[in-house]
């Protein structure tokens, strides 16, 4: 932590930009992660051919 602090904490006279990150917990990357492998599976499963055919 102290190089942490050293490296990226405040310093006088010295102006940074800061990013702010809104952080909804673990809903949000359980979403993300469900909707991502949704779309996954959702490629797979296309049939390039356009439909299942039967071999009569």
């Amino acid at each position: 932590m102290g190089e942490l602090d050293r490296r990226w904490g405040p310093r006088p006279g010295e102006v940074r930009r800061s990013v702010l990150v809104l952080d909804n917990g673990p809903e949000d990357l359980d979403r993300a992660i469900h909707d991502a492998a949704a779309r996954l599976n959702g490629e797979r499963q296309r049939n390039p051919v356009g439909g299942p055919r039967s071999a009569a």
